[in-house]
């Protein structure tokens, strides 16, 4: 279980803040997802996400979190951020719909160059937001 959601603690705000909790063994890939994600189903009224990757966004962290334990170096500039994706960059097994009804049942064959570039292979994808 999240510390931060067990005590209600304030997320940290920035990646550099992130980034050295994680370091001082403060805060996890694994808590920051789990945070983030309790957030999007608190908040599940306001419509703000289309699709929420919940599972896989958890194993993503963990897979950071135990790359990071192994060598922290390797883990990029961008590790610990955790983005949404717009609903118009594919990702492949998932729907892209421009937050559009015609494209309703539309799934992606492929992932784009946006979300397999190993700059951003860092990152934790959490939810397609909406194109506006």
């Amino acid at each position: 279980m999240c510390l931060y959601n067990q005590l209600n603690m304030e997320l940290p705000t920035s990646l550099k803040e992130i980034q050295k909790k994680i370091a001082e063994n403060q805060l996890t890939c694994v808590d920051l997802v789990s945070a983030y994600l309790k957030n999007i189903r608190a908040s599940k009224n306001l419509n703000a996400y289309i699709e929420v990757f919940e599972e896989e966004a958890l194993l993503r962290a963990n897979q950071l979190d135990k790359k990071y334990q192994l060598d922290p170096e390797t883990c990029g500039a961008l590790f610990g951020l955790v983005v949404s994706i717009k609903d118009l960059i594919c990702y492949e097994g998932h729907g892209v719909t421009a937050a559009s009804k015609i494209l309703e049942n539309f799934k992606s064959i492929y992932s784009s160059t946006a979300v397999e570039h190993p700059f951003v292979q860092a990152l934790v994808f959490s939810s397609f937001a909406p194109k506006n």
